[in-house]
């Protein structure tokens, strides 16, 4: 079964429900239209949103237990669907804390998508971690009822978020992550622009930069949006203290092993060589050397590893193993979601379960895949302590 997503039968009846979901250009087109048919007002907006994304979803689902599609090539897909959601609702919210409030002068809000989202890695039920920041600090808007900026973009941002994750009669659409922006959930919801450079030129920690290399921008116009990409860019490419980088990252994998125990050989984000392990290589190496090598940076994890790999700061011997595992745990982990969830238990799965794993993962049996997740792990976890955990051991005690 489809988990968190209801079975939506009148999509199956369309003639190319299992074609290839369409690009984000046609699934903005067809947003559009369907607002401009359907929607009267703003709760109509929502529905037509949820039953436009959660139709698109239950697609994908479909084609990846039916061998359509894997859940790593269904990544993209996921993606365009989301930043469709997200971009399509955007616009009448603006509007409609615009009626009551006005406009701040000059001003405007970025939603800036991180983790999965951030990377287009999507799965099926992934959260979606989101910033806020937003143009126009000083300002008050010019409406009748107005607002200073601060107050302003942090309640539009409180009706952006809530048109998003709000159930309708047409159910969900996505649970939002706000944690990672600036001085997390003390931090105000939306943060400005000049606030948000600051913070990290001066205050954020080495895990918030590591986050911030998943950063891509979904809703932001013109000169904004461009202002944005510079300053992410900006900032990952600051130079850094090698040796207190490489403490802080392999202390942090430290607490998540201490914190977050993994769950077993089918824990493929927390296992040792998992999927946290790649990010962590991948995230390490970009803040490492982005200054010296701006190319380099990708919001995408794959790609991340074959643009590090392209520059030769790492070698091929590293590069295609991580690579190749992370095809191997982006599809275990997205066919597993679809089928049982994230706790499986191998000596209480059924032989069905069994087979979809290894049918909707690309082998040819399941004792194969079992055998291929066991290769896999103990390799990049080798990677890992070349990398990190070894080095950072043999360093000597920060100075107190």
């Amino acid at each position: 079964t489809l988990r968190r997503h209801p079975i939506l039968f009148d999509a199956v009846l369309e003639s190319d429900f299992f074609d290839p979901v369409p690009p984000a250009s046609q699934l903005a087109d067809e947003a559009t239209q369907a607002l401009q048919y359907k929607a009267r007002d703003f709760q109509d907006v929502l529905d037509v949103v949820r039953r436009q994304a959660n139709d698109r979803m239950f697609q994908v689902g479909v084609h990846i237990l039916r061998g359509r599609a894997t859940p790593e090539d269904s990544g993209i897909a996921l993606s365009d669907i989301a930043d469709t959601a997200l971009r399509t609702l955007y616009t009448p919210v603006e509007q409609e804390f615009a009626a009551a409030h006005g406009r701040i002068p000059g001003g405007q809000m970025g939603v800036i998508a991180l983790g999965k989202l951030g990377g287009q890695e999507l799965a099926i039920g992934s959260d979606l971690d989101l910033l806020f920041i937003y143009r126009g600090e000083g300002e008050d808007s010019d409406g009748a009822r107005p607002l200073a900026s601060i107050t302003y973009f942090t309640r539009l941002g409180q009706r952006y978020l809530s048109a998003v994750t709000a159930p309708t009669a047409e159910g969900s659409l996505y649970e939002v992550d706000m944690r990672l922006r600036p001085s997390g959930n003390s931090g105000p919801l939306a943060a400005s622009f000049e606030s948000f450079v600051k913070y990290h030129r001066e205050s954020s920690w080495t895990w918030e930069h590591m986050a911030l290399t998943r950063a891509r921008i979904v809703v932001a116009d013109g000169a904004f949006r461009e202002e944005l990409a510079d300053a992410i860019r900006s900032i990952l490419t600051a130079p850094r203290d090698a040796d207190t980088l490489l403490r802080d990252v392999a202390s942090m994998r430290a607490r998540i092993e201490r914190d977050r125990k993994s769950g077993g050989d089918w824990d493929i984000k927390n296992r040792r060589g998992g999927l946290v392990d790649i990010e962590f290589i991948a995230q390490y190496l970009q803040l490492r050397h982005g200054a010296a090598h701006p190319e380099i940076l990708s919001p995408n994890t794959t790609d991340a590893l074959l643009r590090l790999k392209a520059a030769e700061i790492l070698d091929p011997s590293m590069a295609d193993p991580l690579i190749k595992a992370m095809h191997v745990w982006r599809n275990v982990q997205g066919v597993l979601r679809l089928s049982v969830g994230d706790e499986f238990d191998e000596e209480k799965a059924s032989s069905d379960n069994k087979a979809i794993l290894a049918r909707g993962c690309r082998t040819a049996d399941f004792d194969t895949l079992r055998q291929t997740v066991s290769d896999s792990a103990a390799q990049c976890y080798e990677i890992f302590c070349k990398l990190i955990e070894g080095p950072a051991a043999n360093m000597e005690p920060r100075e107190t």
